[in-house]
This record gives structure tokens, C-alpha cells and sequence, in this order.
């Protein structure tokens, strides 16, 4: 058999943007994998090409709303082609081999079905985790309005908007916070599924703990009015300075406080971190973690509660702001 190479896209769409494919492409693997082993066949190849362009087709119907535009059209077809892939890899379970086979005995229409399938689970855990990104705060008097609190950092609300509006991602792996920004990049892999769906989670967790602690202590003007110059202006991230502020003042002074003033950071740092490293003292981190630990078990006794998710996450999420309280950071 004649060795072939798979061009899909450059063949059956004449969409040179997309001619260049992306290495970790389950699909593109396969079927390379399975011309260089002999177990798909040109036809086979052909066929395969044939029914995704269908599937294609009806696709950029349905959701392209500007034929004008080029872009929306191309990353119409790229979602079509990815979601198909995902299908593949999660039937398949990332197995080459078994992934050609399943191409032979299977419509490819399967594949895409599955990939949407989980492509739509994740749009609802992004809605639902949007939807609790908003803290209301209590009123200050009978005249005022609630006072409402955004808990995301700018590239997170970014991140929760690129995986609703174009199925894309601006984060390349999971962590306590997203700090960042990489160029967006199409959801093509269960590998992509999976940092979404951890940074979700993440995100979800810490609005839940700061709706858990004493929010009648947190206001707008105690959020947004930390000074720059104290180092807390941490890219517009109001849960870390919500966090942090607390820290300092169990900290300095025993007390649980959201305001923290323009010397309280150098004092903090002066007194609990280590001159050689800059690092909080294991001591201290020890003490407040110790803290943040037992008000949460308490709370769940409170309110009966026995999930411990929400405390494992806060314990986590005060060991990351430790670390950036630190001296350089």
C-alpha cells in the first residue's frame, strides 16, 4: 500500500490554517499510526475523511453565524475535528491500535456524539462554577444595596469565558490560581479536558470557602483599597487579597480581620519570615494552617456538615497565599 499521509483538512476543506496539525491529535495519531501498520487502508482513510467533512458540514450550518468570516468557519471545522478525536481517545482509552480498529467498526458520528457529550458536561460544570463566582455581601445600613463581590481573577473569568464561548482554554496546566496567560489554545485532547475540569474544580472549591468564612468582616473598600505598594495588589485576585489579609492579621493580631494596613505586610514579613530565604517560618505556617483547619471543622459541626472537600481546599489554598506572603514574592 502506498504510504499516505493524513491531510483531511488540506484536501477535503482547502483550510490552509489548519493544514499544520497539533502532535497530540488522538485522531491524527491514529490514523498515521494505522497507515504506517497497514490497518487502515487508503479507502479506509478516504471513508474517514468522507465522514468527517459530513459531519463538518452540518456543523458550520448550525453554529457559523458570519460565512464572511473566515476565523468562525475555521474554528467551527477545528471544533468538529477535535470533538471527533475526543470521542476516539475516550473510547478507545488512548490505545492506538484499538483506536484504528474502533475507526473500522464504527461510524465516526459515534465519536463525535461522545466528544460533544463531554464537551457539554464541561460547559455545565463552567456555568455552574460562573455562577458562584459572585460574593453578596451584607448590608452596611437600611439606605444601602448589597455590595456584590466578584471572586475571580481576571484570567480566570477569561478562562471560564474561552471554555462557554469557543470551547478553548488559556491555561496549559491546573493550579491554585491561574497567573498565566498563555495564547488560547482549541480543547482537542482528554488531557485538556482534564486541566479544565481540575481548575474548575479549584475555582469552585474557593468560592465556596470564601462564602464559608465571616463575610459580614469583608467590604468592597477593604478589598480593592489595599495599596499597591504593599504587595498585595495581586493581579486583581480579591480571594488571595481576602486571604492574605486575614493571614496577616491572625498573624500580627490575633484577630479575624479583612483590612490590612499600608505597614502591616513589612511587619509581617519582618517578623515571621526568615532572613536568609524569605520564606513565612514553618512555625508559623504551621500555626495558621492550624487555624484555618479547626475553623472549618468547627463550621461543620455548626451547620452539620460532612463533606471535607471545602477544608481540604482552603488548607491548600492557605499554604499557596502563605508562600506568595513571602519575602520576593
Amino acid at each position: 500500500m502506498q504510504k499516505t499521509s493524513f491531510v483531511f483538512w488540506e484536501d477535503k476543506l482547502k483550510q490552509d490554517a489548519l493544514a499544520s496539525y497539533d502532535p497530540r491529535i488522538f485522531l491524527i495519531r491514529v490514523v498515521s499510526h494505522g497507515i504506517d501498520t497497514h490497518a487502515l487502508s487508503d479507502t479506509d482513510v478516504d471513508s474517514i475523511n468522507e465522514q468527517i467533512a459530513a459531519i463538518s458540514h452540518i456543523l458550520v450550518r448550525r453554529k457559523v453565524r458570519d460565512f464572511s468570516s473566515q476565523r468562525e468557519i475555521i474554528n467551527t471545522l477545528a471544533d468538529a475535528f477535535c470533538l471527533c478525536s475526543i470521542g476516539l481517545e475516550y473510547g478507545s482509552m488512548g490505545d492506538l491500535l484499538k483506536g484504528a480498529q474502533l475507526l473500522l467498526k464504527n461510524k465516526i458520528v459515534k465519536f463525535f456524539q461522545i466528544g460533544n457529550t463531554l464537551i457539554d458536561k464541561l460547559h455545565r460544570k463552567a456555568t455552574a462554577v460562573k455562577e458562584k463566582s459572585v460574593l453578596t455581601l451584607p448590608q452596611r445600613d437600611f439606605l444601602s444595596m448589597p455590595d456584590e463581590l466578584e471572586l475571580y481573577s481576571t484570567l480566570e473569568k477569561q478562562f471560564i469565558a474561552a471554555l462557554l464561548d469557543e470551547n478553548r482554554m488559556i491555561i496549559d496546566h491546573a493550579d491554585m490560581e491561574i497567573e498565566i496567560n498563555v495564547p488560547p489554545q482549541p480543547i482537542g485532547t482528554l488531557a485538556d479536558i482534564t486541566i479544565a475540569e481540575k481548575m474548575l474544580d479549584n475555582l469552585a472549591f474557593r468560592a465556596e470557602y470564601i462564602h464559608s468564612l465571616l463575610t459580614d468582616g469583608i467590604d468592597l473598600e477593604v478589598v480593592w483599597n489595599i495599596p499597591s505598594k504593599t504587595g498585595l495588589d495581586v493581579e486583581d485576585n480579591p480571594s488571595r487579597k481576602i486571604t492574605q489579609a486575614l493571614i496577616i492579621n491572625l498573624a500580627l493580631h490575633q484577630q479575624v480581620k479583612f483590612r490590612v494596613e499600608r505597614e502591616d505586610l513589612a511587619e509581617f514579613q519582618s517578623v515571621y519570615c526568615d532572613s536568609a530565604d524569605g520564606k513565612v517560618s514553618e512555625a508559623t505556617k504551621n500555626l495558621l494552617l492550624k487555624w484555618i483547619e479547626n475553623y472549618f471543622k468547627n463550621r461543620m459541626l455548626e451547620f452539620e456538615e460532612n463533606d471535607e472537600s471545602v477544608k481540604r481546599y482552603a488548607v491548600e489554598y492557605w499554604k499557596y497565599c502563605i508562600e506568595k506572603l513571602g519575602r520576593g514574592k
